[in-house]
């Protein structure tokens, strides 16, 4: 699934901030939708977004958008 090609991307390309903005930016997306939210939280998602904030951390717009996609996600809880 989508899901799954996203934390895969994030997991092959740990280093690569361009492809983890774009990949925590469409979680971030994901996660404002209540219905989607609790299937990002159920695949690991959480997790991914963690890691690459900390994989990352030097890269603003990452930590901005893995911040917005926590918050989506807690959100929906």
């Amino acid at each position: 699934d989508g899901l799954s090609v996203l934390f895969d991307l994030l997991m092959t390309h740990a280093t690569d901030a361009g492809i983890a903005e774009n990949c925590v930016g469409v979680l971030w997306n994901i996660a404002a939708q209540e219905n989607l939210a609790a299937t990002v939280v159920a695949q690991g998602g959480i997790e991914r977004i963690l890691s690459s904030m900390k994989s990352l951390g030097s890269v603003a717009r990452i930590c901005w958008l893995g911040c917005a996609a926590l918050a989506n996600l807690v959100k929906s809880e």
